[in-house]
């Protein structure tokens, strides 16, 4: 066992951490529902308002909004003005093409992986 400290959020305390960590499914989620939903492929082509994605994404415009708020705050995608959205480097690996990390990204953050705490009962 590494006698290293663990890593820390700058000025984080210990506590504030720890929640930070154990939150970090919810920007997996976030994340894996954007990759699903093809956002950034959507937003390929510039800034488009959340109402316009909601329904090319056969979504719910009100929770599609508040999944893109939630990734705006991880800097994954960006509010250029309200309620519209774009892409950022961050997202850019989620569009569809060669190089895409989609596919990866939709299966590390699938809800399967959360399951291991049953293995380890």
């Amino acid at each position: 066992m590494s006698t290293q400290p663990a890593p820390s959020v700058p000025g984080a305390n210990p506590g504030e951490y720890l929640l930070h960590v154990a939150t970090g499914y919810m920007a997996s989620a976030c994340v894996n529902a954007a990759a699903y939903l093809k956002i950034a492929d959507l937003l390929a082509g510039g800034p488009k308002p959340v109402a316009e994605l909601a329904v090319a994404a056969e979504a719910n415009e009100d929770a599609l909004y508040r999944l893109l708020r939630a990734l705006a705050a991880l800097d994954v995608f960006k509010e250029t003005a309200p309620r519209v959205f774009a892409n950022t480097p961050a997202s850019e690996p989620l569009r569809s093409g060669p190089h895409s990390l989609r596919d990866l990204v939709i299966w590390f953050s699938d809800p399967f992986h959360l399951r291991f705490r049953s293995v380890c009962l």
